[in-house]
């Protein structure tokens, strides 16, 4: 916390009335910074006149003594306000059409049909710079130890492992060979079919950052063989969207077979300015899917706007309107019970929204008036321009307030008799010393009591939830369509049930964690906000116009938290999966319930 009484007793003893306090006094009042209702400019255009207001008044207060740690603040503020970018995430459904929405939020067919989700990576599409031109794209590989971790998952679901890439591609041949035998793996195989074929071009590259054209960022990002290799891919693309400060981040599927691919969505959901969710319109929610959707359930109450938006893809597939209607109820049912009330939902075409985006009118159809981009991109654009962006520019304006007012008690000051003055540094003086006698007595004992309270009930109700859940999670692990006398080898398909239900208990506590260290965070950040407002409250009963610079939260390092349960070993159990005798008791007689 920064406060002024530095500026109020330095300002009143050493600024007489010289020609540039009266420049100040003169224009003060004209020092303003833009509204944000200013209908005629978009977002970026806001924020880039608010930054120029925030230099001329830094420029103003820079020659005054006392005055540094504001000039300081303005100069920041102006920055970061020219620098200003909004992350939007986008999230999709398997198969959903993000990519086609993508592109539709573009205007232009960039990105190229999704692959596999299973090994696609995360893509940042954002405005070009002097150093990185438009069309141009950098990829960053995988290191060796990223790459060894992911192939390690997929050759878990065939009961191998590998101590090195070398070992990994070997046997990762001996896996696709047999490919024909087995009917188990298929999204670890296709990653496997991937990492076969791409390794040996790349081998010598993990690790590495390549530039590629337009053409070369297509390949990366569609070709599976180029994309199981790849961590991050950054376009640098001028359309609409990214010259107005948007940066889109294209996410891979939540089905990916990337483990640090959850602990990164997580950070998009905690950090994005915006999240949008594309789901296709004749496919229901697949596991991931639902287990994806209900992480944002958990977290969106702790945000402090709602930012999230939810697409149905490829309306054009509906016969009718009533069964266009049953669709989106059922979706927003979907989510209700998901935890996401009240969504932001919108009916949509991709492929109908390019057409119109490039050729106004061009789309055509029996009973949909339109794609429905239009509708979309309104709520979506005035979300970015008005209710980001105005927060921005509101704690601009607050700090330009600020400035103000304090130059006025100096101006007011400088104008007094030299007795006055005298008399007002003594005031100061005495001010000075009570209010750092408040300071020093100040204690934290009660908001960190009010702290641990809250983290033990906090996870108290994610354990809670998690045991809520466990019968869902044991009926998929042990079903009749895994538990079957088919001639299969009874023992190891039970020891795979068990491994199933330990992994989704682990990940559903692991998620649960995630979202209570979030709600932690933000708990955090509303104490230190009702100290700071307790604290200048009592401040300014001792002098009425000093102000505090507002609390503004570092950016801080989420908890990152493993799968749950991860070294139990299906062993363990050995006595409760002995009570299985066949399928037939267990899932008649009730054995399953012992």
């Amino acid at each position: 916390m920064n406060t002024d009484n530095e500026s109020n007793s330095r300002s009143v003893n050493e600024q007489p009335e010289t020609d540039h306090v009266k420049e100040i006094k003169e224009t003060v009042p004209t020092v303003t910074v833009s509204s944000s209702d200013a209908t005629d400019l978009r977002g970026k255009e806001k924020l880039m006149e608010t930054a120029t207001s925030l230099k001329q008044a830094a420029k103003l207060i820079q020659p005054l003594r006392g005055f540094q740690s504001l000039y300081k603040e303005l100069k920041e503020k102006a920055n970061r306000l020219e620098q200003q970018t909004f992350t939007v995430a986008l999230f999709g459904a398997f198969s959903a059409g993000k990519s086609s929405f993508a592109n539709a939020l573009m205007g232009e067919s960039v990105l190229p049909v999704s692959p596999n989700p299973t090994t696609a990576a995360i893509n940042k599409i954002m405005s070009s710079d002097a150093e990185h031109p438009h069309g141009t794209a950098t990829v960053k590989l995988k290191t060796e130890a990223m790459l060894l971790e992911d192939v390690s998952l997929a050759l878990a679901a065939f009961d191998k492992s590998a101590k090195t890439l070398d070992e990994a591609l070997q046997l990762a041949g001996q896996i696709i060979a047999k490919a024909g035998e087995v009917d188990k793996g298929k999204t670890h195989l296709s990653f496997l079919r991937a990492f076969h074929q791409g390794l040996p071009e790349y081998q010598n590259d993990l690790g590495n950052v390549v530039t590629v054209d337009l053409e070369g960022f297509k390949r990366f990002a569609a070709e599976e063989s180029k994309s199981c290799l790849v961590d991050l891919i950054e376009l640098r693309y001028d359309c609409e969207m990214t010259k107005q400060g948007m940066v889109l981040v294209d996410t891979p599927g939540a089905d990916s077979i990337n483990a640090r691919h959850t602990g990164a969505a997580f950070e998009y959901i905690k950090n994005s300015d915006a999240i949008l969710f594309v789901t296709y319109y004749n496919h229901p929610f697949s596991r991931a899917d639902r287990e994806f959707l209900i992480q944002l359930g958990r977290v969106k109450d702790s945000f402090a706007m709602d930012k999230m938006f939810f697409i149905v893809n490829a309306v054009d597939l509906a016969q009718t309107t009533d069964e266009l209607d049953e669709v989106m109820d059922y979706v927003t049912d979907q989510l209700n019970g998901f935890g996401i009330r009240f969504p932001k939902l919108f009916p949509l075409t991709s492929k109908g929204a390019l057409m119109e985006k490039q050729t106004p009118g061009s789309f055509k159809h029996s009973f949909l008036p339109n794609s429905g981009i239009m509708e979309f991109q309104g709520q979506f654009d005035s979300f970015i321009e008005n209710d980001l962006t105005g927060l921005a520019i509101e704690s601009a304006q607050a700090a330009v307030k600020r400035t103000e007012e304090l130059l006025r008690d100096v101006i007011t000051a400088s104008r007094q008799d030299e007795k006055a003055k005298r008399n007002a540094l003594e005031t100061l003086s005495h001010e000075s010393q009570a209010i750092s006698e408040l300071l020093s007595v100040i204690k934290g004992d009660a908001e960190k009591q009010r702290l641990k309270k809250e983290i033990d009930e906090l996870t108290f109700y994610s354990k809670q939830r998690v045991f809520f859940r466990f019968n869902d999670f044991f009926k998929e692990s042990f079903n009749p369509a895994v538990l079957k006398d088919d001639g299969g080898d009874l023992k190891i398909i039970l020891k795979q049930s068990m491994k199933n239900l330990l992994d989704a208990l682990g990940f559903d506590l692991a998620q649960e964690m995630r979202a209570t260290a979030l709600r932690t965070e933000m708990f955090v950040n509303k104490l230190l906000h009702e100290k700071q407002s307790s604290l200048l409250q009592q401040i300014q009963k001792i002098r009425r116009t000093l102000s505090l610079q507002p609390y503004e939260p570092n950016e801080r390092e989420s908890l990152e938290f493993t799968g749950a349960f991860a070294q139990l070993d299906t062993g363990e159990f050995k006595k409760e999966l002995a009570l299985f005798k066949n399928p037939k008791s267990f899932l008649k007689k009730m054995k399953k319930r012992k």
